[in-house]
């Protein structure tokens, strides 16, 4: 892993107790745990509008917000809690939130090898989210079982320190990752009943399933192919996500529901956003839900940008090879494929990594690395009218503009929270936008 990411790196023996495992860790980033007390209260006061909604919302926090699903995962925050001295109510906030706050963009593409047999899949990543507190969280996980082998990483995550679950993983034959979903099929008072049971711990995160599926697979005698195993993840109950899963020679894209998933695969190429691979107009489904997110329409529209900038680059690429041929120039990205450093340059392309950008990684399955991993660039910060700053902070960190070529180009990041929360607010957030004239 390149020197030049400046994410910090530590081992995790899984020989040790759950207690034991994240010493490290927490008493590395104890200090910066603390101090993310002030950005909770802050969250709670701009969605409830007023200080003692806010304080009543922390009170039942720190009554109900105690534990996980999964025991070990509990046991796991619990010592973390202990050596960093923070409160337990925030740690499981931020491992029971996260599947419901983010924007990545992710995805596959055949990268070339010192010969043509040595080609192979690799899984591209950013990690976008417009909470910058959690930039400085960043760590790798690399886990070991001392027991067997000290020496050997059974598997490598990528995550934010106190975190438990996978969001961005990968070991041999396998590499995975999480997208956040704003539009789904479901029904949304089932996935609000859903979302909240998992922050009561009485059901797991996408996350704690995703850790799951990368360190259990490791105990079996005969491992299942990857369409096996992404038809078995999209049907877990888990809140709508996008699932990207690729060993190697295979890549899927699970466009997740509650209850169900739709299958995308490929060996040469794919990448998934935060929006569907077809709209309800081109496919002839309708949304069965509202939108989770005010506005979507910015939001969808940034998600199409980043989905279009990649793969506009790999049919470049694919013509680009194919007019280098002395034979008749015909377009076939079955044929294609990219060299590593193609691949950095896409990933660090300022419409891919920008400002919400916590992290830009390529993982390699075939051997269960990381070979390449940094952060994103700093946030550009605009300044914006106070009244209509402080009614949209929940919704964006930052208000963001970049120079393309044509125009420029002005845009709002949105930062969807809970939905069980966010319909209190939504009407009153709408109407301060339109009178502000943010949009």
């Amino acid at each position: 892993m390149e020197q030049e990411s400046e994410i910090p790196t530590f081992r995790i023996d899984l020989a040790r107790s759950p207690e034991d495992r994240y010493v490290d860790v927490a008493a590395t980033f104890g200090p910066r745990i603390r101090t993310l007390g002030h950005v909770f209260d802050e969250l709670l006061e701009s969605m409830l509008g007023s200080k003692w909604l806010a304080r009543i919302a922390k009170f039942l926090a720190r009554v109900f917000l105690r534990r996980v699903h999964d025991e070990e995962e509990t046991r796991e925050i619990r010592g973390f809690v202990k050596v960093a001295r923070c409160d337990l109510f925030l740690v499981v906030a931020l491992n029971v939130f996260l599947d419901v706050m983010m924007g990545c963009t992710a995805g596959c593409v055949k990268v070339k090898g010192k010969q043509v047999q040595d080609e192979r899949l690799m899984h591209f990543r950013t990690l976008d989210w417009g909470l910058d507190p959690l930039r400085d969280l960043v760590v790798v996980l690399e886990y070991v079982d001392s027991s067997k082998d000290p020496d050997h990483v059974i598997a490598t995550s990528i995550t934010y320190a106190g975190f438990m679950g996978v969001l961005t993983g990968v070991k041999e034959n396998l590499s995975l990752s999480l997208n956040y979903r704003p539009l789904h099929l479901c029904d949304n008072s089932h996935l609000k009943k859903h979302q909240l049971l998992v922050i009561l711990g009485f059901r797991p995160s996408v996350s704690s399933i995703l850790r799951h599926t990368l360190f259990n697979q490791q105990k079996t005698e005969a491992p299942s192919s990857l369409v096996e195993s992404a038809k078995q993840l999209s049907s877990v109950r888990s809140a709508p996500c996008y699932l990207t899963l690729c060993d190697g020679n295979h890549a899927v894209v699970i466009e997740k529901d509650l209850l169900t998933g739709r299958l995308r695969e490929n060996d040469r190429f794919i990448v998934q956003t935060n929006h569907d691979s077809c709209d309800a107009t081109r496919c002839g489904t309708e949304l069965r839900s509202e939108p989770v997110t005010p506005h979507p329409e910015l939001w969808l529209r940034d998600s199409n940008d980043r989905m279009d900038v990649i793969s506009d680059k790999w049919s470049d690429h694919c013509s680009t090879e194919a007019s280098s041929d002395d034979e008749a120039v015909v377009v076939d990205d079955n044929k294609s494929s990219v060299k590593q450093e193609t691949l950095r340059e896409w990933m660090m392309d300022k419409r891919i990594s920008n400002g919400f950008t916590h992290f830009a990684c390529i993982m390699d399955p075939a051997t269960g690395r990381v070979p390449w991993l940094r952060r994103g660039p700093a946030p550009e910060v605009k300044v914006v009218e106070d009244a209509a700053k402080d009614e949209y902070l929940l919704y964006s960190n930052f208000y963001w503009a970049y120079q393309e070529g044509r125009s420029a180009i002005v845009g709002i990041r949105l930062l969807p929270m809970m939905t069980i929360i966010t319909d209190i607010r939504h009407g009153l957030i709408n109407s301060t936008m339109r009178d502000s004239n943010i949009l």
